[in-house]
């Protein structure tokens, strides 16, 4: 098995400096949300954070946080307009941290919205949340 140093700043503006800077400290990987489909507000700096961890030679997860105010689907094509293609990322999580009506529709349509859409995918999620 082998491990990678990773770290989720979706919220942030992070400069190529600053992905150098930790790719320097033995970070690989990078997350970067790319929509939320929950009421706090949506990250703003997507394409930027993609574009100067991918400089900085970083390996980039996106991840799709399911949520209230879109369907699983929806919620996924909203996020990967904000990724240029498959080529960019490594892979698109999806994020299951809240309650939904339907949990297996929801995930079942974003999972398959994702491999249709060319991607890798996994679910990032709590052990609480996949107790339910």
């Amino acid at each position: 098995m082998a491990w990678a140093l990773g770290f989720d700043a979706s919220y942030a503006q992070l400069s190529r400096a600053w992905f150098e800077r930790r790719k320097a400290e033995g970070h690989s990987v990078f997350m970067q949300c790319l929509w939320a489909a929950t009421t706090r507000p949506q990250p703003v700096h997507v394409e930027t954070n993609i574009d100067n961890a991918l400089a900085a030679g970083f390996a980039v997860l996106g991840y799709i946080a399911l949520g209230v105010v879109a369907t699983g689907a929806d919620a996924v094509q909203r996020g990967l307009a904000r990724a240029r293609g498959p080529g960019d990322l490594a892979m698109v999580e999806i994020d299951v941290e809240v309650a939904l009506t339907d949990w297996r529709s929801e995930i079942g349509q974003a999972l398959n919205a994702v491999t249709a859409a060319g991607y890798r995918r996994s679910i990032y999620t709590s052990y609480s949340m996949w107790r339910q």
